[in-house]
């Protein structure tokens, strides 16, 4: 997997991959404020996306949320900002401004 790749590069390891939502649902009751260092989100999950699912975990964490998403507009980036989304990217998605985007988010600090 080319993100997993890099990952490894810059260094992160410790990454936990999901497949659907339903999975993610799965790890939310384990999560601490400080269990992951960001969370990237591809918002099109094959079975689809629970809008509700981003305030499950802000109510868990302060690590940054990065979406990625198909979707485009204006109304879509308002509208994962407004959920607790930090930052979205659109795809197709280059690895250069992956990088770019989740190295910035990786040096911002946050409050515990």
């Amino acid at each position: 997997m080319l993100v997993e790749a890099f990952f490894g590069e810059i260094g992160i390891d410790d990454v936990t991959w999901v497949k659907s939502i339903a999975e993610a649902e799965g790890y939310v009751s384990e999560i601490e404020a400080d269990t992951y260092a960001m969370l990237v989100i591809d918002y099109m999950l094959p079975d689809g996306r629970r809008d509700g699912f981003v305030s499950q975990l802000r109510s868990k964490t302060n690590a940054p949320l990065l979406a990625y998403t198909a979707l485009m507009g204006a109304s879509v980036d308002a509208a994962l900002r407004n959920a607790g989304f930090d930052h979205v990217l659109y795809k197709p998605l280059s690895l250069s401004v992956f990088e770019i985007e989740v190295t910035k988010l990786l040096a911002t600090d946050r409050p515990h």
